[in-house]
């Protein structure tokens, strides 16, 4: 049928260039939107089960064109799309894994079941896919969903596989913002011994997980903070003195000079953000905002932390940016 072969081929040239090129992506996702409305075609998509991990990219992909939001039923479709694809492998999610925007707390109806991957046969050759379903659900707000996926990823690859680093930093940044502080500082600690992860060097881990001691400090009872405060601004201290040894920065920058600097936070927020780690992004760029008498000056760090509060369900905050900027 020459509108099957016309949609394999749109899917085939939006996937290959990618989110650059948004027009061709949005003519793609009318398309498949077109066919579905229609009864006489709906099986060329509903029959294509293959396809399902394409539409779901498709959409996933269009969303991210957008620039600074999401469009909800752009990322409700392509969360259909990888809930269909992972349900061929006929793996559910286990109860109260939750839906959109539940954190967790909501559970599953019978018309909007969610899948996750296991180890069966053939379900890890694409590892990428699970990657991309976990960030579309951190997006989404279901964070506890997408702690069990990458956990499956964790236990399904070990040490040697070139991306491993990369899900333990997912796992960190995930458990962060289920606010188990201490499980995350551990696979923060774990992603900086065997990557460190895409983008990042190991001093830049080193201040992430500073920034982790220092929220876990502000947790404790008063007794506990005292000695946890200690820790976290010791290990500030221990990464300034590190950079200076590695000659990243000069030998004559002070301690408060460079804690104060936007541009120290910024380039941890930049990476965060190229991982789509957004809600660790936002955080880097509050630093930046907040440490930086000058912040105001820098509009590029305010559309930033705009983008990434956007991409995190952080609405209010990032209004107020766009209203700075």
């Amino acid at each position: 049928m020459i509108l099957k072969q016309l949609l394999d081929l749109i899917i085939d040239l939006s996937l290959d260039r990618g989110y650059k090129h948004r027009n061709l992506l949005n003519d793609c996702v009318e398309l498949i939107e077109w066919i579905q409305s229609h009864p006489t075609y709906q099986d060329i998509i509903l029959k294509e089960k293959k396809n399902y991990i394409k539409y779901a990219r498709i959409y996933f992909e269009l969303c991210k064109s957008e620039g600074v939001t999401y469009p909800l039923h752009h990322l409700q479709a392509a969360k259909k799309f990888f809930s269909w694809h992972f349900k061929e492998h006929e793996i559910q999610l286990p109860d109260g894994a939750g839906g959109f925007g539940s954190g967790g707390g909501g559970s599953n109806s019978n018309e909007n079941e969610d899948y996750y991957p296991v180890s069966t046969a053939n379900s890890w050759n694409n590892p990428d896919d699970y990657v991309e379903y976990i960030r579309l659900l951190i997006i989404m707000g279901d964070y506890y969903t997408a702690s069990e996926i990458v956990l499956l990823l964790i236990n399904q690859f070990d040490s040697d596989d070139k991306q491993y680093a990369n899900y333990l930093f997912y796992a960190g940044t995930i458990f962060k913002e289920l606010n188990d502080l201490e499980r995350a500082n551990n696979y923060f600690f774990e992603s900086a011994e065997v990557g460190p992860p895409k983008f990042f060097t190991k001093i830049e881990m080193m201040t992430i997980i500073s920034r982790n001691l220092e929220a876990l400090s502000n947790s404790q009872t008063v007794t506990e903070t005292n000695a946890e405060l200690s820790d976290s601004e010791d290990a500030y201290r221990i990464v300034h003195q590190q950079l200076i040894l590695e000659g990243i920065i000069e030998e004559d920058v002070e301690y408060d000079d460079w804690v104060n600097d936007a541009a120290t936070w910024m380039v941890i927020a930049d990476k965060c953000a190229l991982h789509e780690m957004h809600s660790l992004a936002t955080e880097f760029y509050m630093l930046a905002i907040s440490k930086d008498m000058d912040a105001f000056k820098r509009p590029m760090l305010w559309f930033r932390f705009a983008k990434s509060c956007f991409r995190c369900g952080r609405l209010e905050d990032a209004k107020l940016a766009i209203k700075v900027r």
